[in-house]
């Protein structure tokens, strides 16, 4: 994953986005039918925001595509939509 940070780094507002490779423990099963492999592909693309007196705080909202890209049939793929909170300690 790569983050960029507006204002030459010093911007509260942030975009990340990356791909991988996923594993999954067990079968996974959507409404149009169960993936074919195991191992998938996972995009990811976010907007965040830190707050706080030390920018501990941090929002985003995330969106994720996962899919084999078609190696393997079937490839339904899922899309999932999620605010994420951390906290830097």
């Amino acid at each position: 994953m790569a983050r960029y940070r507006f204002a030459d780094g010093q911007s509260l507002w942030f975009v990340e986005g990356g791909i991988g490779l996923s594993y999954l423990k067990a079968t996974h099963h959507t409404p149009n039918g169960p993936f074919g492999s195991r191992w998938n592909f996972s995009d990811h693309l976010g907007l965040g925001r830190n707050f706080g007196a030390q920018r501990q705080h941090e929002v985003s909202l995330q969106a994720k595509h996962v899919s084999n890209a078609g190696l393997r049939k079937p490839n339904p793929g899922e899309t999932f939509v999620q605010i994420r909170y951390a906290h830097r300690f």
